[in-house]
């Protein structure tokens, strides 16, 4: 058994995805989707590694040639941890592009 102290709560996660993702470009703007299987490792309590999936997709917007903005990204992640937990995932960034 883990003790934890009231009011100090010490828990990460991690996820590895691997899968396609299908993009659809219109000038500036690129949408995509993605489907993703892999892990879901927790290391708070018990520290365990279980399957996960993430479904998802987002747009991003290119600035210049080197940079993009990702004006957003949702995935929905169902993750197997004995039942099914299902967890969200939102996202906002800057992108940086290399080659072409």
């Amino acid at each position: 058994n883990t003790i934890v102290a009231p009011g100090r709560h010490n828990f990460a996660s991690y996820q590895f995805l691997f899968g396609p993702t299908f993009s659809l470009r219109s000038g500036r703007v690129t949408e995509f989707a993605h489907t993703m299987v892999g892990g879901f490792h927790s290391a708070g309590g018990v520290p365990r590694t279980d399957f996960a999936m993430a479904y998802g997709g987002g747009v991003d917007v290119r600035l210049t040639d080197l940079i993009s903005v990702r004006a957003f990204q949702a995935d929905w992640i169902p993750v197997k941890h004995g039942s099914w937990e299902h967890h969200v995932r939102f996202q906002t960034g800057i992108i940086f592009n290399f080659g072409r």
